[in-house]
């Protein structure tokens, strides 16, 4: 989690929502960001929108496609 500046945010709240077709195959829910900015999910192999919110500023949605349950470098940033 980035501010414009690029530099960490901490406290994002980092949510996901499945975006495939058919049954969502785990329930929603979300996780906050370290000191570091950083951040970790653990996703099922699908369509997937990342997004973050702190004090009512969102960052963008990046999408991805997972075909494992691992994903990495997904950088969200503050604008």
């Amino acid at each position: 989690m980035l501010d414009a500046r690029g530099k960490p945010v901490d406290g994002v709240s980092v949510q996901r929502e499945y975006a495939g077709d058919g049954p969502m195959p785990i329930p929603e829910y979300g996780v906050l960001s370290g000191p570091d900015g950083g951040w970790s999910l653990t996703l099922e192999p699908g369509e997937w929108d990342i997004s973050g919110a702190v004090r009512g500023d969102e960052t963008a949605t990046e999408r991805v496609v997972l075909e494992d349950e691992r994903v990495e470098g997904v950088e969200l940033r503050f604008p």
